[in-house]
């Protein structure tokens, strides 16, 4: 199998989300002999792979491991950097937002940064809630029941929206984390026999 047919295999691994497999057939090929502009090239994906995995101490490592005199060198500083700007990326915890809406219904969803569903599911809780208390001191024992029975379920899915909403905001943070990566960098995915361009990074239209 040629570079270009690993590099793809690599970059299909990558476009299914299957980052650690990209990383194995990443670490294959760096084993290989292989001009300098592709050994970069390997390294840097990896490094990216490595990051989509949340492995921002292997990746920084990988990126360190990038010699001076290598073509991807520049491009490896500049990525040192945006790891360190990974690492203060402010990602929610799903289990904080569900604790919080189990606690407090519409609670976690203000923690995930969606204060009006929280205030929705505030009030519609409140609210059944205090129906089926008013229905049960009038002894309306059936119409208590069934606000009970909603409640429990509206309850129950305050707290999975809750957490639904963090894992989002996490994606949208992470996603324009990596868009912004993918504006100067991405690995190269061409004919074997296809000349490079002189150049300090590298600029491919697919996405990873």
């Amino acid at each position: 199998m040629g570079t270009a047919s690993e590099f793809a295999l690599a970059r299909g691994y990558a476009d299914q989300h299957r980052y650690a497999d990209a990383v194995r057939q990443l670490d294959a090929l760096e084993r290989k002999d292989m001009p300098p502009q592709d050994a970069a090239d390997a390294t840097l994906f990896k490094g990216i792979c490595q990051l989509r995995l949340h492995q921002p101490d292997d990746a920084r490592a990988t990126f360190q491991g990038l010699p001076e005199t290598s073509p991807g060198a520049p491009d490896a500083h500049w990525l040192l950097e945006e790891v360190s700007r990974f690492d203060e990326l402010p990602f929610k915890k799903p289990w904080i937002a569900g604790t919080l809406s189990g606690l407090l219904p519409g609670a976690g969803q203000v923690y995930a940064g969606r204060p009006r569903d929280g205030a929705v599911a505030f009030t519609l809780n409140a609210l059944l809630i205090w129906g089926a208390w008013e229905s049960f001191d009038n002894n309306q024992n059936v119409t208590g029941a069934l606000l009970c029975f909603l409640e429990t379920g509206w309850y129950v899915g305050n707290i999975y929206n809750a957490v639904n909403s963090t894992h989002q905001y996490n994606r949208r943070l992470e996603s324009a984390f990596f868009d912004r990566i993918q504006l100067r960098i991405a690995p190269p995915f061409r004919d074997e026999q296809t000349q490079r361009e002189p150049c300090l990074s590298l600029h491919y239209a697919f996405s990873f």
